[in-house]
C-alpha cells in the first residue's frame, strides 16, 4: 500500500493506493497516529485507489475515527470502491463513518464540522 499525506494546518488529505489488509492497516494507524501528533485534527481518506479491504483495515478506520472524535477532530471517507464499500455497508460501519462522492462533498462536511459517533 502506498500513502500520500498532505497537510495543511490541522487538515490532511490522506491517499491510499493498493490492499488494506493487516500489514498494511499497521502502516495506516501508524501513519494517522504521525498526523495526530503533528496537530492534524481533520483527515480526507481518500479511498478512490484502495481494491480490496478486510476487517484489519475496517478496524484502523474504526480505531482512527474514535481517536480524532476524542480528540475533536473527525474523518471524512472520500469515495471508497464497490468492494470497500460492500464492506462498510455489510458491517454497518458506513453508519459510523461520514463517506462522501466528491472532494467537494469532504470540504463541506469538514465545514459542517459535523461527524456521528
Amino acid at each position: 500500500m502506498v500513502i500520500h499525506a498532505v497537510v495543511d494546518g490541522d487538515t490532511a488529505d490522506v491517499s491510499l493506493t493498493g490492499d488494506l489488509v493487516a500489514n498494511t492497516a499497521t502502516q495506516l494507524k501508524e501513519q494517522l497516529a504521525l498526523l495526530a501528533q503533528q496537530g492534524v485534527v481533520r483527515i480526507v481518506l481518500n479511498l478512490r485507489n484502495v481494491n480490496f479491504m478486510d476487517s484489519s483495515g475496517l478496524n484502523a478506520f474504526i480505531e482512527a475515527h474514535k481517536q480524532f472524535l476524542a480528540r475533536g477532530g473527525r474523518i471524512i471517507l472520500l469515495a471508497p470502491t464497490g468492494a470497500v464499500s460492500r464492506v462498510f455497508k455489510i458491517t454497518g460501519a458506513d453508519r459510523k463513518f461520514r463517506i462522501a462522492a466528491t472532494r467537494e462533498q469532504c470540504l463541506a462536511l469538514l465545514q459542517e464540522g459535523k461527524s456521528p459517533g
